[in-house]
């Protein structure tokens, strides 16, 4: 295989230095590059050029692609899918400008700053933290960026590529290689240009939410900020309790076992120091414990090793918006009930057991009733009492943040 051409026929070749994962793949495929084989590897050229774009050719070559990927068939499905790959931005940009108003945007971010603002307070009580690691992590919390129902700067494609219609002689097909080529075009520049922090991994149409450590920044597309997550309508406790979580659980993030390695930058570092990593894991180890003491199947339990980050973001951002309620013993009801509420699903038998071998989640009746059965302002909400079904003394609650 002649590396160099390679990487200067895909545009690569301007680079200072590469990195290479998996060097033994070449051995692999120059065993491949032989005179033998000349008309397979023709053909096998042909069908990954096709097999890009088959969801932009006719139907039968759309068709073809989802039986050999053994994926949904249907015609709609297929064609929602394959434009969303290829304008994804342009069509949340649409997206928000129909169902997510500015007004709503900026009740959002004023939710958002009061969650961060409470997560501080939080912070400065913590007893097990060294005044050190206190310090950086009040820094990288106020350096945490939010981006909340779309971005502030276009970052859409269609604005960059000039489109043809049939009536000016374009065709389909034509217009997607336009548009693959700025994309691609996009991509290079991006590893020789400085980071862009601006930068959204998500459309505004995308029902998720996420913290990214690597820029220490929290998202949440216009999608999930909808009901039930978010209602306009809805009173601030029962958005605390949907969103207001949702968002506290994303802040966690930055500081769960993996969080927790990088900076304020987003850079790895280990700003803990050695005694607060050491409190650190103990304190996790028992979280480890309490959520594998749950009994989901018969038989079967939480494994709490697997589940330990996501379980850390569930308490961290329930106990951070009862912060917010204090003593509101109402508003708390209210809150905890929205929460349930968002949490709530129905799984089979199949469904669980694949979930609790490979879901970093724990299952939604344990992200309620396990999270719930630890943060204390539940008990004060609802007035549990010893013998009370989720009551739990107060040396067996856990919680790191």
């Amino acid at each position: 295989m002649d590396i160099e051409t390679f990487l200067k026929n895909s545009g690569q070749s301007g680079y200072g230095s590469w990195v290479v994962t998996n060097p033994a793949v070449l051995d692999v495929i120059n065993a491949h590059l032989i005179e033998e084989n000349l008309e397979l590897l023709k053909q096998y050229a042909v069908v990954s050029l096709l097999n890009e774009y088959a969801p932009y050719l006719s139907k039968d070559f759309v068709q073809a692609k989802a039986k050999f990927e053994q994926s949904e068939a249907d015609d709609q499905i297929l064609a929602w899918n394959s434009l969303k790959k290829l304008i994804e931005m342009d069509l949340g940009e649409l997206y928000a400008k129909r169902y997510f108003s500015l007004e709503k945007k900026q009740a959002v971010e004023k939710l958002i700053q009061d969650i961060l603002a409470a997560y501080k307070k939080k912070i400065e009580k913590f007893d097990w933290l060294s005044e050190q690691s206190r310090a950086k992590s009040i820094e990288k919390l106020n350096a945490m960026s939010v981006k909340a129902g779309y971005p502030d700067t276009d970052h859409g494609v269609l604005k960059s590529v000039s489109v043809k219609s049939s009536e000016t002689g374009g065709s389909y097909i034509e217009n997607v290689i336009s548009i693959s080529k700025v994309m691609a075009a996009k991509e290079l520049e991006k590893a020789t240009a400085p980071v862009n922090r601006n930068e959204w991994s998500l459309a505004p149409h995308t029902i998720n939410a996420y913290y990214d450590p690597s820029l220490n920044d929290i998202t949440f597309p216009a999608a999930i900020l909808q009901a039930p997550f978010y209602d306009e309508k809805a009173s601030y406790a029962q958005n605390l309790g949907a969103i207001g979580a949702v968002i506290a659980h994303e802040i966690t993030h930055a500081f769960d076992e993996n969080g927790s390695r990088y900076d304020e930058k987003g850079n790895i570092v280990n700003w803990l120091t050695d005694e607060d990593r050491q409190a650190y894991s103990e304190r996790a180890r028992k979280v480890v414990d309490y959520f594998g003491s749950y009994e989901v199947l018969p038989g079967i339990k939480v494994n709490g090793e697997l589940t330990l980050g996501e379980n850390i973001a569930d308490l961290g951002g329930v106990s951070t918006v009862s912060a917010i309620l204090e003593n509101d013993l109402d508003a708390l009801k209210e809150m905890y009930r929205s929460y349930a509420m968002i949490m709530a699903s129905r799984q089979t038998e199949d469904e669980l057991r694949d979930q609790l071998e490979s879901d970093e989640h724990a299952p939604s009746k344990v992200r309620v009733n396990g999270v719930l059965s630890s943060t204390d302002g539940f008990y004060r909400a609802f007035d549990l009492k010893p013998g009370d079904g989720m009551y739990l003394p107060l040396e067996k609650r856990v919680r790191l943040y």
